[in-house]
């Protein structure tokens, strides 16, 4: 939940990675930034909207430097509707932070050793879910 905070301060900032929610995170005099709709590299002006838990929630006012990651967007209401967050990354960075994010949830459960191979593509418009089964055997585990 983003919580008000009392002034709607403007900041300079550059994205330095993805969250794991898809928001672009930036650092600046020992904040952390929440910025969605960027990529890494992206440089932009934002409006400090909030807080969720330490990190300052904020909108993009302005964009000023496009990172390497990004692309336009394919549908005209993206950034308005609400559903989709990541369209405006190219798909070789959509890969690395989808793999990136199977690998740390490996991690987290201790199968750092677990091999997670690249991200399987469908064609534009086509169904991107899945539902998976894990079976623990004797000596593995199988997930298909």
């Amino acid at each position: 939940m983003t919580r008000r905070t009392k002034s709607a301060a403007i900041v300079d900032l550059e994205i330095d990675a993805l969250g794991a929610g898809g928001d672009g995170m930036a650092a600046r005099d020992g904040k952390r930034y929440f910025v969605p709709y960027t990529v890494a590299g992206d440089r932009v002006r934002a409006r400090v909207t909030g807080r969720r838990g330490d990190v300052l929630a904020t909108e993009v006012v302005e964009r000023l430097a496009d990172g390497p990651g990004r692309v336009a967007p394919p549908c005209s209401h993206f950034g308005v509707c609400g559903g989709c967050a990541l369209q405006h990354l190219d798909d070789a960075t959509y890969d690395d932070w989808k793999r990136q994010r199977v690998v740390s949830a490996l991690a987290r459960r201790g199968l750092d050793e677990v091999a997670v191979a690249a991200m399987a593509r469908t064609a534009p418009g086509g169904r991107r879910r899945a539902t998976l089964l894990a079976i623990r055997r004797k000596h593995d585990t199988a997930i298909g």
